[in-house]
């Protein structure tokens, strides 16, 4: 795969509105926005801005774009009863204009700037920014719910818990057929007819405890149980699937000194099983560079064996997996790499649309079997999860995905392989 060449400024190209239409067409003709970015040297991103821009947004653009979600906006309070199809304004609120307009000025600022939003800071602020209306306050509290109350219903602010970026729930079809068609293209370009040369590989987690969030209990109880292990170990596996259903090793990450006890039991362990499955150590058990190289040298490196045909790794938009020492080490095979669409992993990602769930599921299974077990031979004693039995679940349940289900998936995202 080749790569841009690195510390060399691109020269800024000026293009007409003609010009600019004249390479949507060509994309929109070629039905590949990415093959067409690279003829003429600009980015994918700018001919679709330029699609939207210049010929009128897609059906499919216009309904899913949701770049806008966080942004606060203020609007007349209205509802709309579910018997008779008429508004009503409801009682209006009897804050004055100023205090309002200092309100949303306010709540714009520090949504717009990912800072806190609660009333009784708003309402402190607007007390110090309007003398007047704060003389005439004669219940804090009161003047804290009318300002509570504005909040909701013109801007339709709640409270919400703090989260992690959502995970992208709405795609443009546009990008995902460019990136398929771009990827089978690639394929092509690679000269790639054998579905066992196109990989993917992708990183779960595996936690040492696995209770479900819920359980049946009796209706109206106020405290409801659940036993568990109580450990907040857990270890990071990395699943490889070829388009032919072919499982590759799995490389589990524990957490660990590198070239302390812990490794060297495991590697002793590994050469045990001879399963060819490997473990590693982390200081923090997820993956980094020095866990892709090991990836390379253990997982990668046999499966290639003798063989000197080029094969296509599926990676998705990690900094470890585009770092040049691993892209190096993975062209020492034969493997070339592609990045997935980043924020398109749920729709465009084999492993993570039909793969990691069923896997995990069959581990959490395998989990509730041993503690069940454990429970019932030793009822006052607390179970403890160990490394080998975490490795075996994964084992097991890797064993247990079938080769039917992966190509199934690889079909039903739309990659090709000639």
């Amino acid at each position: 795969m080749g790569k841009d060449n690195e510390g060399v400024a691109r020269r800024r190209c000026l293009h007409t509105v003609k010009q600019k239409r004249a390479i949507v067409r060509s994309a929109t003709a070629r039905g590949n926005i990415k093959a067409t970015a690279r003829e003429y040297d600009i980015k994918p991103c700018q001919i679709r801005d330029w699609r939207k821009n210049l010929m009128g947004p897609t059906d499919e653009t216009s309904s899913d774009n949701n770049d806008d979600e966080g942004i606060i906006r203020f609007e007349p309070f209205s509802t709309r009863t579910s018997k008779r199809r008429t508004r009503s304004h409801g009682r209006m609120s009897t804050l004055p204009a100023d205090v309002k307009e200092t309100i949303e000025e306010h709540v714009k600022y520090l949504g717009s700037s990912d800072l806190n939003i609660n009333v009784k800071a708003v309402h402190r602020f607007v007390t110090s920014r309007c003398p007047q209306y704060a003389a005439s306050i004669t219940n804090a509290q009161a003047s804290e719910q009318k300002i509570r109350r504005y909040l909701h219903r013109n801007a339709k602010l709640v409270e919400r818990r703090y989260t992690r970026v959502a995970q992208n729930t709405r795609y443009d079809e546009d990008v995902v057929r460019d990136y398929l068609s771009s990827v089978n293209n690639f394929v092509w370009d690679l000269g790639i007819i054998d579905p066992h040369l196109l990989l993917n590989m992708d990183e779960t987690s595996l936690p040492f405890d696995q209770p479900k969030s819920s359980t049946l209990a009796l209706r109206g109880a106020r405290t409801i149980r659940c036993r568990t292990t109580g450990s907040s170990s857990s270890a990071t596996v990395c699943l490889t699937v070829s388009m032919e259903g072919d499982k590759l090793g799995m490389l589990i990450i524990f957490r660990g000194v590198p070239g302390g006890r812990i490794e060297k039991e495991l590697r002793l362990l590994d050469a045990q099983k001879g399963d060819g499955h490997r473990c590693i150590v982390q200081q923090k058990n997820w993956n980094d560079e020095r866990g892709m190289r090991a990836y390379v040298d253990l997982i990668i490196r046999p499966w290639v064996g003798g063989r000197r045909m080029t094969s296509l790794l599926l990676l998705d938009d990690m900094s470890a997996h585009k770092c040049p020492p691993v892209i190096d080490a993975l062209a020492q095979h034969g493997v070339e790499v592609d990045i997935v669409e980043p924020r398109y992993t749920g729709r465009v990602q084999v492993l993570d649309v039909g793969v990691n769930k069923p896997f995990k599921d069959r581990v959490r299974c395998l989990w509730e079997n041993w503690l069940h077990s454990e429970m019932q031979r030793c009822p006052n004693v607390v179970p403890k999860v160990t490394r080998p039995l975490v490795r075996e679940w994964a084992v097991a349940a890797w064993n247990e995905v079938t080769a039917v289900s992966i190509t199934n998936t690889w079909s039903a995202v739309g990659f090709r392989v000639n």
